[in-house]
């Protein structure tokens, strides 16, 4: 029986998808210098689950997943780990700008009002290539890290 790898709810590539993308990215780096970007996002929906219940939740997380879709390039990749943590590689970056721009769109788009979806919070954290990770965790983990940063009370996100 063969693993899935997309998630049930939002149809979007799961950890392992995530994975192994991640993995062909940075041999790719590591084969042409071709830079990539990793985007952590975590959407604050636990006081949202217990006010509205776990159906109110799905309906968020595809409309969320749908969103970030709309953000990126037919070439990067959007995958839900778990919960309401997505992840994002962007595959044809030249550098902090390009990171940036994706930012702002997905910052803009998950604050657009939709009349089925009351305001959750999210934090968004990124990690470019570079030589200082030796592995795809590395990177995944710098991006998770930064998020965290961002979460922090008088950040903006």
């Amino acid at each position: 029986m063969q693993e899935a790898r997309h998630d049930y709810l939002t149809g979007l590539p799961n950890r392992k998808a995530f994975g192994i993308r991640l993995n062909i990215a940075m041999d790719e780096y590591h084969r042409s210098g071709h830079k990539f970007a990793v985007l952590f996002i975590d959407l604050s929906i636990k006081l949202f689950k217990y006010a509205y219940g776990h159906s109110a939740v799905d309906k968020v997380l595809t409309i969320v997943a749908k969103r970030l879709k709309e953000c990126i390039g037919s070439h990067d990749t959007v995958a839900r780990l778990d919960g309401g943590e997505f992840t994002i590689l962007l595959t044809q970056i030249h550098g902090l700008q390009d990171v940036q721009q994706a930012s702002d769109r997905i910052i803009k788009s998950l604050r657009q009002p939709d009349c089925t979806v009351v305001k959750i919070s999210s934090s968004i954290g990124a990690a470019i290539s570079g030589s200082e990770f030796a592995k795809p965790d590395d990177i995944l983990d710098a991006a998770y890290k930064a998020m965290c940063a961002a979460r922090k009370p008088g950040n903006q996100s």
